[in-house]
């Protein structure tokens, strides 16, 4: 499976072109599956507008959950594109203390709103489930580890090296992450090659116990 953020209309319409994928687009979220797509569900941001419009702080993070088949049962796969804090950050130049603690806000009510919802399509089941994307924030923030922190990532459990994945004039940090939670193992992950993107794709062999690949 291939999931995609910041995926526009023309590589979209490129990867629904492709034989023998199975192909879904919401939110500037794409994904691709050589197995049959069961359901797509896309998390509500209505509650966030607010927060966007009081300050231009926000508003790009999009959420989109699936219900796969697969030759060893359906499993569940989150793709992710979390708010930035470059908002907040690119405003410390002039001293606008304001407007980075508002970015941090949205962004923790953002991933607040988001394990919950993913929480509540696993309630009372245990199909084994991935989530994937670009978190905009390294594993050791608070922010991450608050949210995400139970969860197994793959890099940190299977790679090599610090594995890089924002490549942005100076900047050189890991916000982009496969995370797995339980039935999984780890065996492989590693960071791909540069295919002119500012980020580089994250790429990991995972096992479900009992078989299947």
């Amino acid at each position: 499976m291939l999931a995609i953020q910041e995926c526009d209309s023309e590589l979209a319409a490129s990867l629904a072109e492709l034989k023998d994928w199975q192909h879904h687009e919401a939110g500037r979220l794409c994904l691709l599956s050589r197995y049959p797509i069961r359901r797509a569900s896309v998390m509500d941001r209505s509650a966030l507008q607010a927060l966007k419009h009081a300050g231009g702080i926000g508003g790009t993070g999009a959420v989109v959950r699936y219900s796969i088949d697969t030759p060893g049962g359906p499993i569940e796969l989150t793709n992710l594109h979390l708010e930035t804090p470059r908002k907040g950050l690119e405003r410390l130049h002039s001293f606008d203390i304001t407007t980075l603690r508002a970015n941090t806000d949205l962004r923790e009510i953002e991933s607040d709103l988001a394990r919950r919802w993913v929480d509540a399509g696993l309630a009372d089941s245990d199909v084994p489930f991935v989530i994937a994307g670009d978190f905009n924030t390294p594993v050791e923030s608070r922010i991450f580890q608050r949210y995400w922190g139970d969860l197994t990532d793959a890099f940190s459990h299977a790679g090599i090296g610090l594995g890089m994945t924002r490549f942005n004039g100076w900047i050189r940090v890991r916000i982009d992450h496969v995370l797995t939670g339980p039935g999984w193992h780890a065996d492989r992950c590693f960071v791909g090659d540069d295919y002119g993107s500012d980020h580089r794709p994250v790429i990991a062999d995972l096992t479900l116990r009992g078989g299947f690949e």
